[in-house]
């Protein structure tokens, strides 16, 4: 009989049965989407380093700036309130008002966006 063949992460196919339990070939698919994640990871990281380290003395008088630190800090509530309710179960309200505040973080990027004078757009 020919080993089952299944889908792995980038949607190539790769017999699932090399040692007879399948266990080996589910490890290598599990370490493939490990490296993935892992290199989705550094690559956030780096961005997130990179727009850090160029975040200046220019941008605090720019109220784009300021609503994008606002969206930043409101992102970072949010993971933290899933991260309480998973890991301490907290009240599912924390995410709901987390998520609110993304939400008018996002629009007060938005309004400071669209004041912007049109000569620095």
């Amino acid at each position: 009989m020919a080993p089952l063949l299944t889908r792995t992460i980038r949607g190539m196919l790769a017999d699932n049965a090399i040692d007879g339990d399948g266990r080996f070939r589910q490890m290598e698919k599990v370490m493939g989407m490990d490296d993935e994640l892992s290199a989705i990871a550094e690559r956030f990281d780096f961005m997130a380093e990179d727009a850090r380290r160029h975040f200046g003395q220019w941008d605090v008088g720019d109220p784009v700036a300021w609503a994008i630190l606002r969206v930043v800090q409101a992102q970072n509530d949010y993971a933290h309130s899933i991260d309480l309710v998973a890991d301490y179960g907290v009240n599912e309200r924390v995410v709901e008002a987390a998520t609110k505040e993304r939400r008018e973080a996002i629009a007060a990027l938005q309004e400071a966006l669209e004041r912007e004078p049109r000569e620095l757009q």
